[in-house]
């Protein structure tokens, strides 16, 4: 998950690392942070759209398919209007050739 920081964030990410063996970070996403356990804190901002997606866990099709009652109403909706045409450039053949 991209998490955007300051560069002066990420140095002292880095440098807590090398002091720390086994140092980690705890990235919540619904609250907005990173947290690791000696009370650092980063708040990050991330788009709506994006943190829905990933809270969900949905992909492209997945957030399509939330509008699928949407969908399905427009083309019953449309049916009976939709044009259908011939095939250009089509050569037919008659004595069985």
């Amino acid at each position: 998950m991209p998490a955007a920081l300051s560069e002066a964030q990420i140095e002292e990410l880095f440098q807590r690392t090398e002091k720390e063996e086994g140092y980690f970070l705890t990235v919540d996403l619904p609250a907005q942070t990173v947290r690791d356990a000696h009370g650092l804190e980063y708040k990050f901002d991330i788009a709506p759209s994006r943190k829905e997606v990933l809270l969900k866990g949905l992909d492209d099709i997945g957030t399509s398919l939330q509008h699928e009652p949407e969908i399905a109403a427009y083309e019953k909706s449309h049916a009976a209007t939709a044009t259908m045409y011939e095939p250009v450039d089509v050569k037919y053949y008659s004595n069985g050739r």
